[in-house]
C-alpha cells in the first residue's frame, strides 16, 4: 500500500521552495513511500540529486514519469 506525504515548507531547504510557482516533483521509494514535492524551480537539477537515493524507484515531474529506476 502506497503512502503519500505532502513535504511541508518548514522540511524544504532551498529559499526557492517557498517562493509560488514551479513544479512539483513527486518521489516513490521502494517501500512505497510517495513524498510531493512542490514550488521546485528546477526539476532537473532536484531529480539529479534525488537519485542518488537507492531506494528511489520512481520520479515524477506535474505528474508524468521521467525517471524510473531500472
Amino acid at each position: 500500500m502506497e503512502k503519500s506525504i505532502q513535504v511541508k515548507d518548514n522540511f524544504r531547504k532551498n529559499p526557492d521552495s517557498l517562493i509560488p510557482g514551479g513544479s512539483t516533483v513527486e518521489t516513490i521509494s521502494s517501500e512505497g513511500l510517495r513524498l510531493v514535492y512542490d514550488k521546485i524551480k528546477n526539476p532537473s537539477a532536484y531529480i539529479q540529486r534525488i537519485i542518488k537515493d537507492e531506494k528511489i524507484v520512481k520520479i515524477f515531474v506535474d505528474e508524468e514519469l521521467v525517471w524510473e529506476k531500472e
